[in-house]
């Protein structure tokens, strides 16, 4: 992959590991273009007072993704 100034992030998973994804990308302030939070179902969730989108996972949903962390199950 091309070295980038920022990237296109997914974390697929909102449970123990995806938020700890959420903490430590922010902690390590990785150079984020758009993150894109998927899981089941969509609904909204707050880590460490910061609010994320989670949307239904489908396929379309990773158009222009750089990255994509999964810590979903199956």
């Amino acid at each position: 992959m091309k070295k980038k100034s920022k990237y296109n992030v997914a974390v697929i998973g909102v449970g123990a590991v995806g938020i700890e994804m959420l903490r430590v990308l922010r902690q390590r302030n990785f150079p984020i273009g758009q993150l894109r939070v998927f899981a089941r179902s969509k609904r909204e969730i707050e880590v460490d007072q910061s609010r994320y989108h989670v949307e239904a996972i489908s396929p379309a949903g990773f158009e222009g993704i750089d990255i994509a962390l999964f810590a979903g199950t199956e």
